[in-house]
């Protein structure tokens, strides 16, 4: 048996037997995430259980005609739908370095630009 039929057979009997609106809604959002083979939907009795749900009042038909559509997706064409879209690729530019001379490099010990030193001889002392 496989995961799908398993979910909707427990989501179908969840919103059957079940009075709590927060139940039957995620039983319906499991359900509407669940894709059938026409034998396993037959099997199930999916379009009977949904018009049942919409004379009980639980689903309106619209929203009943959209689950049973997703239902009978086959898998292919739902992995389809989620693969993320391809992105634009943007060309990135690369912007040189400017080059800048000794004198007007900053000096890292000192945080300053290095200026002439003024050296005094001996003379001067």
């Amino acid at each position: 048996m496989s995961a799908d039929l398993a979910i909707a057979r427990s989501s179908i009997s969840l919103v059957k037997c079940s009075t709590d609106l927060k139940t039957v809604t995620k039983a319906l959002g499991s359900l509407a995430c669940v894709h059938l083979s026409s034998e396993d939907e037959q099997k199930l009795k999916v379009a009977e259980f949904l018009d049942d749900c919409v004379e009980r009042g639980v689903l309106h038909r619209c929203y009943a005609r959209m689950l049973l559509r997703g239902i009978r997706k086959l898998k292919k064409e739902s992995a389809e739908g989620l693969k993320p879209s391809k992105k634009k690729a943007f060309p990135i530019k690369k912007i040189p370095m400017k080059k800048t001379s000794p004198s007007t490099a900053v000096s890292p010990s000192l945080g300053q630009a290095p200026s002439k030193q003024m050296t005094l001889s001996d003379d001067e002392l």
